[in-house]
This record gives structure tokens, sequence and C-alpha cells, in this order.
């Protein structure tokens, strides 16, 4: 995860505070954890962004996972070759 700046503001932060994104836990280090996870939790509590939605959503590293789950080896052994080759370079 990279931080991006505009105009000496924090886009990545902004985003989770307008509830556009989640604070990814895995990649706080590089950046103000708490500050992330504070806002998320504000967006949260306004209902805000993907906040508003009535039960929640799949948080991105959750789908991922299942599709990975989901992905065997036999189906991916199916497909043309060129998404063989994309399938190949998944990360983890």
């Amino acid at each position: 995860m990279a931080e991006v700046f505009r105009n000496g503001r924090a886009v990545n932060l902004a985003m989770v505070q307008g509830g556009q994104a989640f604070a990814y836990r895995k990649d706080l280090a590089a950046c103000d954890g708490r500050a992330h996870l504070a806002a998320e939790a504000q967006a949260q509590q306004s209902r805000r962004g993907v906040w508003a939605v009535t039960g929640g959503i799949e948080r991105p590293w959750d789908w991922r996972h299942g599709r990975r789950k989901a992905t065997s080896f036999e189906a991916r052994a199916h497909r043309p070759r060129e998404e063989r080759r994309w399938v190949a370079y998944e990360s983890p």
C-alpha cells in the first residue's frame, strides 16, 4: 500500500473518512494506522459511504479470499491460455 497525497492532504485517509474505502489492517504500519482506524469507526458510526448499506458489504480482502478458495486448480486448467497466465500471477 502507498499513501497518496494531493495538496498536502492524505487521499487514502480522506476516502476512509468518507466511507469510500476500508482501513486495510494488513498495511496500516505503512501509514498512520490509528488515524485510519478512527476514521473508519467514525464513518461507520455516521453510516457514510459503504457503511450506509443495510447489512454491510463484504470487505475486499474477504471477497478475494473467498474467490481464491472457490477457484480450483481444475477450473483454472480449463481456461483459455491468456486467463491461465493471469491466474498464475494471482497474489496469495
